[in-house]
């Protein structure tokens, strides 16, 4: 992500509650923009994103029937579950960063009463 080639690296300009610090704001630089820059995180779209597009008419698009298609494509490195799929084309890995900011952070949350979910693209 830091190639120039590949990267316009635009900074933001000083943040003064960040003591003057700019912040790197990566943006992409190829065909597809920064879109294509996607730092290999693999996402699908929010349930109640489906469920809102099958309220509108679009039947076929409700998370229960797009669900087999993500099973399909994956290859859960934790083995096939109820939302996971184990056979497919697409490598997927839980990530192995042990950054104690997150662990941190996942505390903070947890103990604020948000529940933790270890998996945003399961339930």
């Amino acid at each position: 992500m830091h190639d120039p080639k590949y990267n316009w690296k635009y900074y933001s300009e000083p943040e003064p509650y960040l003591n003057n610090r700019r912040l790197f704001c990566p943006r992409g630089k190829m065909i597809g923009g920064s879109s294509a820059h996607n730092g290999m995180v693999f996402v699908r779209g929010n349930k109640n994103d489906y469920e809102r597009w099958e309220s509108f008419g679009l039947k076929s698009w409700s998370y229960d029937k797009v669900l087999p298609y993500f099973k399909k494509i994956e290859n859960w490195s934790e083995g096939e579950n109820q939302y996971r799929g184990s056979l497919g084309l697409l490598p997927v890995n839980q990530s192995k960063n042990s950054n104690p900011l997150f662990k941190a952070f996942l505390g903070a949350a947890s103990e604020a009463g948000h529940k933790i979910n270890p998996d945003m693209n399961g339930e």
